[in-house]
């Protein structure tokens, strides 16, 4: 009978146990310093050079690679992780995170633009820029003077220019090839910061199951994150969004400052620092859902720039609209003069800030919350106690395992228990 028993038990552990699988070794990943970076363009990765400077906010791509150079499966990068280090400018570094994107590799080759036709008797589509090249030093064109009937005769045949070269070079675009691989990105933080950092460190994959991480091959990271300057010349500058740093070395006196069609500011500059200026017209919906009847334009400065000297802001707009402020309590209704030579509502300020154009008059009643302050902490209940006697067992994890072995036993027991019945 005990012989019943314990195969009955033995096989219900059995059983329990199988469930349990062993996953194969994932292929060792690695970033070294033969891998190249990427910047990503309209959602696509290409090439780039490491010294190349990186915006605030944007983000460095570093290819990874496998044992071999074989295929990477999304196994192999969950066992792994991101270790960084950071010799200067950690303080501009933000996270690193695995992903899988789309690359545009050049191929070398070059097709004739969409909509293009080939001139001069080119095809459609070269192998090279050298093959290209070679088509363009062999090809001709008439002249302007010849006419129908004698037009292949050789003295109006005549070689290509330099010029026509190069135009014709204009029609051709690179062929890329695109597909999806893993790789590192290392995240930079946004800032309106007009100072450039050295970004140096290197960054490096490591197994999970592996604690030794000198073991493993990095790929240094040497470039700079920060804004290309626009040197500021002349009396007056049109800002471009996409460069927001201004230097007014150059400077020394008034300057007029266009920001779109949206604004002008006037300010003496002489001796003043480098500003960030970036600006965006992005609708503030709280504003535009109490006002559902107003026609209403935004222009918000992003870093609220401040000028070492009061300057004259010019809205342009139509006379008969009202220029506000956006505040964290409301609107603040500027008060404006209207220049009749700009068509502009001007004002005097030395910050720009956020403002809001409307035709008619506006109700906003700013953030109802402050951030900062945090409601009263509700009266928690106090925690029951055990009782004396059940402090001599500590708590106890169980998994699905434990659990299925519980259960198989119990039911190999009762199924014991009938077996022995009917022995009897």
């Amino acid at each position: 009978m005990k012989k019943i028993i314990s195969s009955v038990m033995a096989a219900a552990m059995v059983a329990s146990m199988s469930t349990v699988a062993f996953a194969a070794e994932p292929t060792t990943l690695m970033v070294n310093d033969e891998s190249r970076l990427y910047k990503e363009v309209n959602g696509v990765l290409y090439e780039t050079n490491n010294d190349q400077q990186v915006k605030p906010g944007d983000k460095i791509y570093v290819e990874i690679l496998s044992e071999g150079y074989g295929k990477i499966t999304s196994y192999d990068i969950k066992n792994h992780k991101v270790a960084t280090e950071w010799l200067t400018g950690g303080e501009v570094f933000q996270k690193t995170e695995i992903e899988n994107k789309k690359v545009a590799e050049k191929t070398g080759k070059l097709k004739l633009a969409k909509g293009k036709t080939a001139p001069y008797g080119l095809k459609d589509s070269y192998d090279s820029l050298e093959e290209l090249t070679v088509a363009l030093n062999e090809a001709t064109k008439h002249d302007e003077n010849c006419k129908l009937k004698d037009c292949d005769d050789a003295t109006h045949i005549l070689p290509l220019t330099e010029a026509d070269k190069a135009n014709a070079v204009k029609l051709y675009t690179e062929v890329y090839t695109n597909d999806y691989r893993y790789f590192v990105a290392v995240y930079t933080k946004s800032s309106f910061n007009v100072k450039s950092t050295d970004f140096v460190g290197s960054v490096k994959l490591i197994k999970r199951t592996h604690s030794n991480a000198t073991q493993v091959e990095s790929k240094v990271i040497n470039t700079v994150v920060g804004y290309d300057k626009t040197e500021v010349t002349g009396s007056y500058h049109t800002f471009d969004n996409a460069n927001p740093v201004l230097d007014f070395s150059q400077v020394d006196g008034e300057i007029e400052l266009i920001i779109g069609d949206m604004a002008i500011f006037s300010v003496n500059v002489a001796n003043q620092n480098d500003i960030y200026m970036g600006y965006n017209t992005k609708p503030d919906t709280d504003i535009l859902d109490q006002n559902p009847n107003a026609n209403i334009d935004f222009l918000n400065f992003e870093a609220k720039p401040e000028f070492s000297r009061i300057g004259t802001m010019m809205i342009l707009s139509d006379k008969e609209v009202f220029v506000y402020e956006k505040t964290n309590t409301g609107l603040k209704l500027i008060k404006t003069s209207y220049d009749e030579d700009y068509e502009a509502h001007t004002f005097k300020t030395r910050t720009l800030s956020s403002y809001v154009i409307s035709d008619s008059e506006l109700k906003f009643t700013g953030e109802t919350e402050n951030p900062s302050e945090t409601p009263a902490e509700k009266p928690t209940e106090k925690p029951t106690e055990k009782p004396n006697d059940d402090k001599g067992n500590p708590p106890t994890g169980t998994d699905n395992g434990m659990m299925a072995a519980t259960l198989m036993l119990i039911l190999s027991t009762v199924g014991a228990a009938t077996l022995l019945k009917k022995v009897k």
